[in-house]
């Protein structure tokens, strides 16, 4: 199973706003990196985190196994203690019995992350790694630009 480091980050403009997100994808058995973002008109900080996840595992076309980085603590924390399984056995509601916010993106993820092996780790923002840095930037770019700002080196039908 190949391996690759995955980086992403989310932004928004106001909170919901304008949003952003990117991830930096490196593969450093082919000495490659390709990173990818995009805008959407209207979201939330936590849509775009879970986009940008979303979006990076829908260019993976086998099976990796993934270290993944973001400053989510959203995501992370579902992963690390395994939130979805008891929103799924309550009917995508939480112990509060509320509904789960953005449980559209969160079913498509959870299907996506399957043919995966996946450690999600929290990084902060502020943490000075240079990888979640150029995410936080190219995530605010395409707010600013409203657009992609797809800087890939690989096909996008295939990145690894």
């Amino acid at each position: 199973m190949k391996e690759l480091t995955i980086y992403l980050d989310g932004a928004c403009s106001g909170n919901p706003g304008p949003g952003g997100w990117a991830a930096i994808i490196v593969d450093k058995g082919l000495g490659k990196e390709s990173s990818i973002s995009s805008f959407i008109k209207a979201s939330t900080n936590n849509r775009m985190h879970l986009i940008a996840c979303i979006e990076v595992l829908k260019k993976l076309k086998e099976e990796h196994k993934i270290s993944l980085f973001c400053c989510s603590k959203y995501i992370v924390d579902c992963f690390a203690n395994n939130w979805y399984v008891k929103w799924i056995e309550n009917g995508w509601k939480n112990a509060k019995g509320k509904r789960i916010e953005n449980q559209d993106l969160w079913i498509e993820l959870l299907e996506l992350i399957k043919p995966h092996s996946i450690d999600f780790s929290f990084i902060s923002v502020n943490s000075c790694n240079p990888y979640i840095e150029e995410c936080d930037r190219l995530a605010k770019l395409a707010i600013k630009q409203e657009c992609d700002l797809n800087i890939e080196e690989h096909s996008s039908v295939k990145l690894f």
